[in-house]
């Protein structure tokens, strides 16, 4: 290779180097502190919130959904009181700890099963239908004569209950407008506290 090529190819690396580096480099963050987060802001326009249920529809609709929720987080605590007498009654000392545990066990094992539910089936009839296995588990509850039964109606109810409360948030988001979502969702949560502490009562 001669000196004029050696040289050319020289010339060339150097204008490609100096190319590539020509642009301002990016202001350097000092380490340790976090760069500013960038924050979307997420409104519903007029024209968007006439795609949504008019109010009057939504009031009986969340009346009915805390209604629900009620019934869900009243059958959580109110067992409390009553598991001395249920005890006495049925002779079933060795069942005591079942008659609670078996609602909060099958909430929480089928809450992340309603979850894929309600992504593959209908929100309207996927909701009735855990409504359904809550209030036919509160049935053989109410007509059982025997610990087992009340057992097996209280995993029942547990299994409806554990899509009761996510269903409940979905058609809150599905149906409210974003700018009024947080009033509603607060009411889902209120009526699910008193019911929680009255209980017991």
């Amino acid at each position: 290779m001669t000196d004029d090529n050696k040289s050319a190819d020289v010339e060339s690396d150097y204008y490609r180097l100096t190319d590539s580096s020509c642009a301002a480099p990016k202001e350097a963050v000092p380490w340790g502190v976090e760069e500013p987060a960038k924050t979307t802001t997420l409104t519903n326009s007029p024209e968007n919130e006439a795609e949504y249920p008019s109010l009057w529809k939504l009031i009986p609709i969340t009346a009915g959904l805390c209604c629900s929720i009620f019934c869900m987080a009243l059958d959580n605590t109110i067992i409390a009181t009553a598991i001395p007498r249920i005890t006495a009654e049925f002779d079933s000392l060795n069942d005591m700890g079942w008659y609670g545990s078996a609602y909060m066990l099958t909430t929480c094992a089928v809450t992340l099963i309603f979850g894929k539910l309600y992504t593959y089936y209908s929100l309207k009839w996927t909701f009735m239908t855990a409504l359904a296995l809550f209030e036919l588990g509160s049935l053989v509850c109410g007509l059982t004569t025997s610990s087992t039964g009340l057992i097996i109606g209280r995993a029942l109810a547990g299994v409806g209950a554990g899509g009761l409360f996510s269903g409940a948030m979905l058609v809150i988001a599905t149906l409210v407008p974003l700018r009024r979502r947080p009033i509603f969702s607060g009411f889902i949560g209120i009526v699910f506290g008193i019911s929680s502490v009255a209980g017991p009562l």
